[in-house]
């Protein structure tokens, strides 16, 4: 469909644009005994006062001190004095994997950090995406500037990323590079990834293809039959003010 190909993954990132201290974290207390190790270091020494039950059923051991310190969006109780290690703890459920939320530790604890060179695409990008959900300042950064440097092979998922966090000036640069595609390409994996803007903007540059020839490239695509509907009723019903902007009638 097009001369470039690029690789694409699935990402929570649409939790990123809500305000941070109301995500959706459920808490619950749960008494210290049989606790899991902190996965951020092996003999890890400080104290576990947080359990974090990940979206696979996995458990970590956390540190309240560290993840108030270094995190922005636990709502954890606040510690005025080092904790009784005879209290109970709190265990906090979140959405994402064990893998995800491992790595997400080991940025808060005073150590090397971990090399995002050797992480696959996919499980850095879901880690990009904690790291901005949470508000991990000392990871924050380097993320950014891996999807920065990512964006000619990922530009749609640095677009996904950029967009939901706010950097303004990545996902002008990464939109750039998604339009480049065949415009049914970039129609297709926006419509996928929940880019809606630039799902509109692709969808009006087909308004030349036949029905037919849309069919048989959408066939293509996971889920064929609900991106064409989706192509239909975009190419049918546009956006108002795209059709003020492209449609001579209406200027």
């Amino acid at each position: 469909m097009g001369s470039r190909h690029w690789e694409m993954c699935t990402l929570p990132f649409p939790l990123v644009n809500r305000p941070r201290h109301m995500l959706n974290i459920c808490k619950l207390t749960v008494t210290r005994e049989g606790l899991p190790t902190c996965p951020a270091e092996e003999g890890c020494r400080l104290l576990v006062d947080v359990n974090i039950k990940c979206s696979d059923g996995t458990s970590y051991g956390a540190h309240a001190r560290n993840l108030e310190f270094h995190c922005d969006s636990f709502p954890l109780r606040s510690f005025d004095s080092d904790p009784d290690p005879n209290d109970l703890v709190e265990e906090i459920i979140v959405e994402e994997d064990g893998q995800t939320m491992a790595l997400l530790c080991k940025f808060i604890h005073r150590q090397r950090q971990p090399d995002l060179e050797t992480l696959d695409w996919p499980q850095f990008a879901k880690l990009a995406a904690a790291v901005e959900k949470y508000g991990v300042f000392a990871a924050m950064e380097v993320c950014k500037m891996k999807m920065s440097s990512s964006i000619e092979t990922h530009p749609y998922d640095v677009h996904l990323y950029a967009s939901a966090a706010n950097y303004d000036s990545l996902s002008t640069k990464s939109l750039g590079l998604c339009m480049e595609s065949h415009p049914l390409e970039c129609f297709i994996r926006a419509n996928e990834a929940g880019l809606l803007d630039l799902r509109d903007k692709a969808a009006l540059k087909t308004l030349d293809l036949t029905v037919e020839a849309a069919v048989s490239a959408l066939k293509n695509s996971a889920n064929w039959t609900f991106t064409f509907a989706a192509w239909v009723s975009r190419t049918t019903f546009p956006p108002a003010s795209s059709c003020i902007r492209f449609c001579p009638d209406c200027r």
